[in-house]
């Protein structure tokens, strides 16, 4: 029987979301000791994902050790709610932590635990008669962890996750959480989640390995208000990157703006508009001078015009889904 150990900090509940097949961190944790996923700000529907990670993970009989960042002082009230939901009405959570997380959390995982899956709760985070802070006192609590060769799965702020970079050049000058540990010779595995959408009905997440050519822009969008230098290559401080965005059939959507009428004037006129397609752009305006790959999805083409002075200038951005022009901006 695989056990599987799951540390889950920084957590939110939210409504209803839908999760991508492609999202698939057992690799990661088969091969790891540690898997850190790392937050810029606290996102509802990281919990939501957690949640649905532990159902799945016990669904066939895999064990699971679940710790939370409450204070190891509310441990027993924790034990309690199991079978008395009212316990955790007393459950103590220090700082910006949101009391409403943590319930969902712990009252959806008590379900599977009724249900006789192989879960247990554990709160390891400092007691509030210790005024410290949670990183360092998770760094001594991990290794306590690993005493069964169980894997862990951690959840904490963005720059605790990071396992490698200049530090010198940020205002912190000093490896945080994830660095430390590796330092310490732990295996540790690192994935960031970048939100592409904030706001969705509902919501999917695609997984991309830090050696895709597409995670370098994600990882410098995610951490460049905290490093004056973001690393060059994603893979210097990542392993993979979680991307969320609406789950809608974007192709669907960008085919709702064609207008064929508008697109016959606008090839008259030698000018690209929404809603025409790739063949369309190329034939109003030309073969575009740059190409830039956003996502398995969407495309970005630089197009130069020829003036009557004789230079090119850059004319026209447009931004395809699919092979749909779903946005349009002239120079």
């Amino acid at each position: 029987m695989r056990i599987i150990g799951l540390l889950v900090v920084y957590l939110t509940i939210t409504s209803s979301t839908a999760f991508s097949e492609a999202l698939d961190i057992t690799d990661l944790l088969d091969t790891n000791q540690l898997v850190i996923i790392g937050e810029k700000t606290g996102n509802v529907k990281t919990a939501k994902y957690l949640t649905k990670l532990v159902d799945e993970y016990t669904s066939d009989g895999q064990c699971l050790k679940v710790a939370l960042e409450l204070g190891e002082d509310q441990q027993e009230k924790i034990n309690k709610s199991v079978k008395d939901t009212d316990a955790l009405g007393d459950l103590e959570i220090r700082g910006i932590y949101d009391a409403v997380s943590y319930h969902g959390i712990i009252t959806n995982i008590n379900k599977l635990i009724r249900e006789d899956r192989c879960v247990v709760i554990k709160a390891v985070g400092p007691p509030k008669t210790m005024p410290v802070e949670s990183g360092p006192w998770i760094e001594k609590k991990i290794p306590k962890l690993f005493k069964d060769q169980v894997p862990v799965l951690l959840v904490v702020k963005l720059k605790d996750s990071l396992k490698y970079f200049d530090w010198s050049s940020s205002g912190i000058g000093k490896p945080l959480l994830a660095e430390r540990l590796v330092y310490k010779g732990y295996k540790v595995a690192s994935v960031l989640n970048y939100w592409k959408d904030y706001y969705c009905e509902k919501d999917m997440v695609e997984t991309i390995s830090a050696d895709d050519p597409n995670a370098s822009s994600y990882v410098t969008k995610l951490i460049y208000s905290e490093v004056q230098f973001p690393p060059k290559e994603a893979s210097t401080v990542t392993d993979a990157v979680n991307i969320w965005k609406c789950d809608i059939d974007e192709v669907a959507e960008a085919k709702k703006l064609i207008d064929e009428d508008e697109i016959k004037k606008a090839l008259r006129q030698s000018r690209p508009v929404v809603g025409m397609n790739k063949k369309q752009v190329v034939k109003a305006v030309g073969e575009p001078l740059k190409k830039k790959e956003i996502d398995h999805l969407t495309e970005k083409w630089e197009i130069y015009c020829a003036h009557d002075d004789g230079f090119d200038f850059h004319c026209y951005s447009v931004t395809f889904t699919g092979d749909i022009a779903t946005k349009v901006r002239g120079y």
